[in-house]
């Protein structure tokens, strides 16, 4: 059972606004499923196209399989003119949501009948800058905490980044959208998407408020790569081995303390701490164990 005292700080945590950030950009991530899915699987149901088709259609959602293919460039590419005026993370964010609304105003115009092709490629496009926000959204929900909040905040935003997804997507993006072109409201298609361009232009503007991370974080791990680097160094074995290093030395900055002559050998964990210079493992304790080979 949860001690009530950590169940009462954990909630607390939630009082932090990055939370807020968090939970809208797992909306925006989660919405752009609703618009190359289920309401075009409707659209094209209602225009008589068999389910073969629409099937054929639907493998644009592939492309989120593979977005850790353009991931190096998104992570380290500064987006003219956006980077000056929003930071790193979120001008993708915005260009990502501005590719998508161009998506929309061109399907608000296409009829399934006549311009399928055109269809299958704008929820492509969608599909595209969807994957690619999805990247800048996961970057910015890690880079926005500092190294010392990580332990207690990360869980935590997670599961409001999930809980944003799952809004977007469905009891509030989604309703949103069907709600429109269903029974309630019975718009056409087409004008549902026209209308949901308006719900991106809210969320570029809610977008463009929130705080921008730090990006002294990637520097921390000195994983900062030079402007010729950005086809190569990221998939080379050279770069994943500093990477992991980089990884190791600051999980072992967190858990080094002092031993007994001064040097930093000693790593906690949990209640044990193992001292590698004096080959000793204290248990909770204090009981010391010899190590030998």
């Amino acid at each position: 059972m949860q001690n009530p005292s950590s169940l009462v700080s954990t909630l607390a945590q939630f009082r932090d606004r990055r939370f807020v950030a968090i939970f809208l950009l797992g909306f925006c991530s989660g919405f752009p499923w609703v618009l190359h899915g289920s309401v075009l699987t409707l659209w094209l149901q209602s225009s008589g196209l068999s389910r073969s088709a629409i099937g054929y259609i639907g493998a644009v959602s592939t492309v989120y399989a593979i977005n850790w293919l353009w991931a190096p460039f998104v992570d380290r590419l500064h987006l003219p003119w956006f980077y000056n005026k929003l930071g790193r993370r979120r001008s993708w964010i915005v260009l990502c949501q501005l590719g998508i609304v161009v998506c929309l105003v061109v399907l608000g115009n296409l009829n399934p009948a006549e311009h399928l092709p055109a269809i299958t490629l704008m929820a492509l496009g969608i599909a595209l800058c969807s994957a690619t926000l999805d990247i800048a959204v996961d970057a910015y929900r890690i880079n926005i905490f500092r190294m010392e909040e990580m332990a207690a905040k990360m869980p935590l935003a997670a599961a409001c980044a999930t809980t944003g997804w799952w809004a977007g997507y469905g009891f509030i993006g989604g309703a949103i959208a069907l709600a429109l072109g269903g029974e309630t409201i019975g718009l056409a298609w087409p004008d549902v998407y026209h209308t949901l361009i308006i719900v991106y232009g809210i969320l570029i503007l809610l977008v463009t408020v929130v705080a921008e991370p730090d990006e002294e974080a990637d520097r921390v791990m000195g994983l900062e790569l030079g402007a010729d680097d950005y086809l190569t160094k990221p998939f080379s074995s050279r770069e994943l081995l500093a990477r992991i290093r980089a990884l190791i030395r600051r999980a072992h900055a967190q858990s080094r303390v002092p031993d007994a002559i001064g040097r930093a050998r000693a790593y906690r964990f949990g209640q044990w701490e193992l001292n590698v210079g004096l080959r000793r493992l204290r248990s909770p304790q204090g009981e010391a164990i010899g190590l030998t080979n």
